[in-house]
This record gives C-alpha cells, structure tokens and sequence, in this order.
C-alpha cells in the first residue's frame, strides 16, 4: 500500500513541476482501493480534489457520476471518478476540464469480464488501457519520465483576446469578433474578465448567450471577482461604479431571437452549438458581436459554424476579425492527459483530407461511384481509424454532437451506422435506429398514452398525435444523423445515400426528425420525404421547430398523415403554437393541400381600394390571408415575407416595422400596401371576372 501511494505522490511532483496531468487507472477490488485514495489523501499535502460516482472519499467534494457538468468553472487538483456506478462520457468530459496542471485523474475501474458485444465498454477499455495502470497485488508501472515540449508564457494570448473583445466595444460597429480555441484555453474567463473592463470604464448593457447557462458561468465567475462584487450563480450581474451603471445578463438563444433586448454588445458563447439561422438573426439585430465556441470538447462542436456561418459572417461584415487561441491555460502545451482525451473520445476527429481527398478528384466525383456499407461496430472497435474517419463527419455535420453520442451508437443495439465509400475514403455517413414493429396492444397504450417505449420516436409521435397506429406496427428506420464531406456536398451525394439505404431496407419505412429550416426541409422533399408532423414548440438545443418527415412506399397511413398536417397548418400558423420564420413557413406551406382561392371582383376591388389609401387592412385583410395560403401553395415567389408575417403570422404592427426595418407603422403599412399590389399583379391564375 505505502509503495503505491508513494509511486502516486512522486508522480503529482513531477506533474506539479511541469505543470501538467496524469490519468491513472486503479485495478482491483473496491477495499483496495478506497485505502489507497484515503491513505493518498492523509499523507499528502491537503489538495483540493474532486470525485465523481462511488464511496465519497474523505475530504472530497462529491457528486454522482452523471453531474460532473455541475463543476464547470471550477479547479481541482486530483479528480477520482468511480466507474462502478456506470459511465457518462460527457459528464466525465466535464470534470476532466477541471483538472489543473499539477493534478491527477484516478480512475477507479474493476476487472470485471466485458461482455462480447458490449462495445461502448471494448472501446472505454481500450481507451483506459493507454492510461497509468496499477494492478492489486502486481508491480508497480515505471515512473514516466519523458515530458514533451517547452513550455510557453501563459496568458499572452488571453490577454491579446481580452484586447480584440473590448476593441468590439470600443472601435466601429459592425466588426465582430469570432473567438475560437480548445478547451482550457481560457477563452470564457476571457470574455468574463473583457466584460468587467468594460463595465469599468462606461455604463454597458452586456447581453451572454448560449445553449445553457452552466456553459457561460465561469463568465460570471470571473466577471465579478475582477468587479470584487459577490455572485451567488445567478443569471443577472449589476454593478455600480462611480457614475457608471452596468449589467451582464444571461439570455437564452431562442428568446434572444424571438424578442428585441436592449443591448449594447452581445456575447455568443458556444456558438458552435446554436444553428447558424439563429446565429444570422443576431448578426442582423445587433451590432456589436463577439462569436465565442470550443473547437474541440463536449460542448458541441459542429464544423458547420467554421465552414458555413463563418464565411456568410465575412461576406456580410467585411471588417470582422477572429482570433483562435492554442496557448492552454490550465495545464502545459503537450499535456499528455489532454492528449489522451483527446484521442480515446475522437475529440480531434479530423475530416478526410489532402492527399486522400485531393485524389478523389472531387470536381469528377459522381454520386453513383460511390458504395454504402453497413458497419460492423466490432470493426469499428478494432479500428480506430475507421471510427475516426466516421465520427469526423458526424461531428461536422451536427451541431449537437458530444462524447455520449459516440457511446450510444456503440451500445445502442438498434442504431447503426453506414458509411459511403468512394475510392478509398468515407465521404458520407449515415445513424439509423430501428424503430416500429410494435405489438397492437402496446400501440393502443401508446395512443392512450399509457405507455410511450423509448427509441420509438417516429412510430410512437404518429400513433399518439396523428391517431395513426399502422406506422407504429410497420418497421422503419429513423435516420438521427445525415452528414456529407463539405466538399462534395450540394452533389446528390446526400440523396444517394439515402436511395441505396431504401434499397437496402425493402422492409422498412424511412423517417426522420429535425429542427427546421427552409434549408434542411427542402433537402428531404427533394429525396422523397413528405412532411407529416410539426412540433408546438421550439426545441431549446436547436432554437427550432421539430418535424417528422417519412418516406412510405407502401400502404395508405402516410397520406392521412399528410391529410392531418395539411388541414392543421392554416389553424396553427395563427394560434400562436407555430411561430417560425417566413422561409420556414413557406417551406411548409409546399406541403399544403389548399385549394386555389378565386378572387372575385368585388373583392379585387376593395384590395385595391386599400393599397391606393381608401379602405382600412382590418376589412380586408381576411380576404389577403385566404389569397396568401392559396398562392403559397403554388409557390408564388411574389408574396412577400411582410405579407406572410403580418397577415397570415398576425404580428402587431411594432413587430411588423422591426422585422422590416421601418421606423413606424405608416412607413410599414405603405410598405405593405406595395407589396400586396405586387402580388395582385402577379396571381397565378386570375379570376375570370377580374380579367
């Protein structure tokens, strides 16, 4: 025992005087080792230390294994996570950031047998394996003794960041900043310690968003100790200094774009893990932007804010800048625990690219060149540079993507992954997961809504909410996960992937469910998918609107399900419980089954009257709305998104002059009064009494 804890203090010294982390396996029974992070505890210097899961250490904090998000912000040195009470990679993820240089990971882990086809476990363990490991009752490991790099001077890039965040405030307007770095990199405290300068030296309203408040805490946290003022976790931080009177509040992404706020800079932290709609909503309402997001970690790190918002951001404010900070603050560059993180979880999942890529030669790329395989996931295990290549893509292309979403596609039995293999490279990839199949008792329960059974959420929504239970009874294939190299997307690669799965799934419906934009709802209409389901409200990770789409070759449930969608749009477009953005509503409306509106004469005449001044919009605006859906569904592209949002949305008029950037509503409603004359000058089919 006293040789153990020895070995384990003589590697916190060489940790501390490096500055970096070690991770260290404990392998035996349990008595084993509580003696010997207790006995660590005793013997060493007093140390401020962490645990996740188990029997709670004496003089630790401690907190069940899944709540390891809840340490956020903070420090330790020596982090012990107990794995006996299950794994949650995120959670363990969290905690791991927490780590300072100088501190040790121990990993309490038995020895238990892995059962074959429990590949969450092969991959933990592979992963565990690369760690320190102590045995019971083995010799101890040799003490490492390699420590790579130099290292640099802390906090010149911080401070650099600090600079480029006031100069947002301080210099023109519309000139953003995107912020950009890997986990403890201290770009959070950043924006915390550039908002206390701020509020310093000038009365500022500071807006923070972000997915979820614990992602911006430290913000607060390092904003108040530079400001000396207490802050007990709370959203809201108001400071008074001198004549200055200033606050920094947390807003949530999808209330930020529903409501105006009055705002003097904002901060988008995590902005990787918002969707890029919103993120162009932000840009145009505020002036004075800072872009924040991880690159690597569990946060969300969805390559679609690098390679598409980030660009339209450049083309719509030329004089943006972005900063991307590599210097670690908590721990040393080359810090082997970082490393082994990085590479156990597929953090630093890289795209295909260079020489493989470049032989593709991408320009000649067809869509049907290309194979789709099903995995195997025990190959996946056994090579880790086939899972990699899968998990890069998925990483770029969802905006949500974390460490458990790896583990769930591992233990999950009934999700799979398919990959399209062009040459010798994944360019695309697929996660299904096997739903329906139900038995007619249980699909009545569902439809009662005595039962809802997990992993059922294609075939369980259509059963309970459309009153449909043949799709709950059928097999189908809900497609989580679509994702396409960026460079051969817009190619039909995504659509061919999608037929060769169907051939390959004869028995099986396909479905999909997603946040909507125009973007993403025309990309499965154009592969077949009809729109069957649209949420009541808007999901918090996306900021939008959940939808269910099929694509049924079989059977007549999928054209009730069209009927029902179609005769509840028009009611919920006004009942306040579809409140989405005009290019989503006329993506929507391309599903419709409305039939055309003849306008008779009499009612032209009124339009008329009311766009040259004479009649008032209340009189008439029954008549427009009826015109509106009807040439919606014709997709008549002169209906203007005033039309949609004032008529058919019924916005007030202060909405209204806001979403058009008018100053009032005269200068809106003379807009609007255009607008109509130009779509009655363009109806598709006019009435013939109006001729």
């Amino acid at each position: 025992m006293s040789a153990t804890v020895s070995f384990l203090t003589q590697l916190s010294i060489t940790a501390t005087e490096h500055n970096i982390r070690y991770g260290i396996v404990l392998r035996g029974d349990k008595q084993w080792q509580m003696d010997v992070v207790n006995s660590l505890n005793v013997d060493g210097e007093p140390v401020e230390t962490f645990q996740l899961g188990g029997l709670a250490v004496s003089g630790a904090r401690y907190l069940p294994f899944k709540q390891g998000k809840r340490l956020l912000g903070q420090e330790c040195q020596r982090l012990i996570c107990d794995l006996d009470d299950g794994f949650d990679a995120n959670s363990f993820s969290a905690a791991i950031g927490t780590l300072t240089g100088g501190g040790i990971l121990l990993v309490l882990k038995n020895d238990a047998q892995i059962t074959e086809g429990e590949f969450g476990e092969q991959w933990l363990e592979l992963g565990l394996a690369q760690l320190i490991s102590i045995h019971q009752n083995q010799p101890l490991p040799v003490l490492p003794d390699n420590v790579e790099g130099v290292s640099s001077p802390r906090y010149q890039e911080q401070k650099m960041a600090i600079e480029k965040i006031v100069h947002v405030v301080e210099g023109h307007r519309k000139r953003p900043l995107v912020l950009t770095a890997d986990r403890g990199r201290g770009k959070t405290s950043a924006l915390g310690l550039a908002s206390a300068q701020l509020a310093q030296s000038r009365s500022i309203n500071i807006i923070v968003t972000a997915p979820t408040f614990s992602m911006v805490s430290p913000l607060f946290h390092h904003a108040a100790q530079a400001l000396s003022v207490p802050h007990n976790k709370e959203k809201t931080l108001s400071v008074e200094i001198g004549q200055h009177v200033s606050s920094i509040r947390y807003v949530a992404p999808d209330e930020l774009v529903r409501n105006q706020f009055e705002c003097d800079f904002l901060i988008v932290d995590e902005a990787a893990a918002i969707p890029t709609p919103m993120l162009k909503v932000l840009v145009n309402r505020y002036h004075r932007l800072v872009f924040s997001s991880t690159v690597h970690g569990y946060e969300g790190s969805g390559r679609g804010f690098s390679l598409k918002f980030v660009p339209w951001l450049k083309s719509k404010r030329e004089n943006s800048s972005s900063l991307h900070l590599t210097q670690p603050i908590r721990w040393r560059e080359h810090d082997p625990l970082e490393h082994w993180h990085n590479r156990a979880f597929l953090l630093n999942a890289e795209l295909p690219s260079g020489a493989k890529l470049e032989a593709l030669n991408v320009e000649r790329v067809k869509p049907t060149t290309g194979t789709l395989l099903k995995m195997d996931k025990a190959d996946l295990v056994r090579s880790p540079h086939l899972f990699q290549q899968c998990f890069s893509l998925l990483v770029n292309a969802h905006y949500q993507t974390s460490p458990n979403d790896l583990f769930h596609l591992l233990n999950d039995k009934q999700t799979q992954v398919y990959v399209y293999q062009v040459g010798s490279v994944y360019v695309g990839c697929l996660m299904t997961v096997e739903e329906g199949g139900l038995e007619s008792d249980l699909v009545e329960q569902v439809q009662c809504g005595k039962r809802r059974p997990s992993g059922q959420l294609v075939s369980v929504t259509i059963a309970n909410q459309l009153g449909i239970g043949e799709a709950a009874k059928e097999k189908s294939l809900r497609i989580m996960r679509i994702a396409v190299h960026p460079s051969l997307q817009r190619m039909n690669v995504g659509t061919t992937m999608l037929s060769l799965l169907e051939e390959q799934s004869p028995n099986h419906f396909l479905s999909t469910s997603f946040g909507a934009t125009s973007e993403l709802i025309k990309f499965w209409q154009n592969s077949g998918f009809k729109l069957i389901k649209v949420g009541s409200q808007r999901d918090k990770a996306s900021g939008c609107h959940s939808v269910v789409m099929t694509k049924v070759n079989h059977g007549d449930w999928q054209n009730k399900a069209k009927a029902h969608f179609a005769s509840s749009l028009e009611y919920r477009v006004t009942d306040g419980s579809l409140d989405v953005e005009v290019d989503v509503l006329r993506a929507l409306f391309t599903f419709s089954v409305s039939n055309q509106y003849a306008l008779q004469k009499e009612e032209e005449r009124l339009l008329r009257n009311y766009i040259l001044g004479g009649t008032s919009l209340d009189s008439i605006s029954f008549i427009v709305r009826r015109l509106i859906i009807s040439e919606l569904v014709l997709q008549n592209r002169h209906i203007s998104d005033l039309l949609l949002f004032k008529i058919l949305q019924q916005k007030c008029w202060e909405e209204a002059a806001l979403f058009v950037r008018e100053s009032g509503r005269k200068q809106t409603e003379q807009r609007l009064r255009l607008d109509l004359n130009a779509l009655l000058d363009n109806l598709h089919c006019k009435p013939a009494s109006s001729l």
